[in-house]
């Protein structure tokens, strides 16, 4: 007997835009001219929203915030961006799990992806999924599976929940991989005073 409903309580929205202005050849020039550092692959610092040359690229990714972040029913003032960061994968370079502190929505934009380019990888939230009995998985999905794998693409713009883990897996093509990440804030006041939740950023 099938259920009557199910419920999917608790989602986690990964947005995925297509960006379709002309813009990578233009930011591959401007990634490989800013000052880079190496952590576990090559990063610029992140203020790359107040570099000339980024303006384009940050009112993108401004408008597809705004879009999320309707689709999410938020009511706010404003949005900003308050890091953004290049990041260049050569060989073997990958980053491990980990999120974004301090902002509200993170995003990535591929900037150049070889073919053959694994996908970025989202992680289950909910720590106890970790440390329960649970039988072997017939097949895989939404509901058993503690991670989960979007394809890069080039022109490819995904937008999450700053507190959700993610990983960029080993670049293995032998080519270099390039992607711009960013972290979007609220701006002015978030809430309201009437409802008892207001909050001035």
């Amino acid at each position: 007997m099938n259920p009557e409903s199910i419920e999917h309580l608790f989602p986690t929205p990964v947005f995925k835009y297509r960006v379709t202005e002309n813009i990578n050849d233009d930011l591959v020039q401007k990634v490989h001219a800013s000052q880079m550092r190496k952590t576990t692959v090559k990063q610029t610092v992140g203020d790359l929203h107040k570099q000339p040359g980024f303006e384009q690229f940050c009112s993108i990714a401004l408008d597809n915030a705004r879009n999320a972040l309707g689709h999410w029913g938020a009511e706010y003032q404003d949005i900003q961006i308050t890091n953004c960061w290049a990041n260049i994968y050569s060989s073997q370079d990958s980053l491990q799990p980990h999120s974004h502190p301090n902002c509200f929505l993170s995003g990535v934009y591929y900037v150049k992806v070889p073919q053959n380019s694994p996908p970025i990888f989202f992680y289950d939230p909910r720590i106890m999924t970790n440390n329960i009995i649970a039988p072997a998985k017939r097949t895989k999905t939404l509901y058993n599976l503690g991670s989960w794998g979007i394809p890069m693409a080039e022109g490819m713009m995904l937008l999450w929940p700053g507190w959700l883990h993610h990983r960029a897996p080993e670049n293995t093509t032998g080519e270099e991989r390039i992607s711009i990440a960013f972290n979007i804030m609220f701006k002015g006041l978030v809430g309201s005073y009437e409802n008892l939740d207001a909050l001035e950023l």
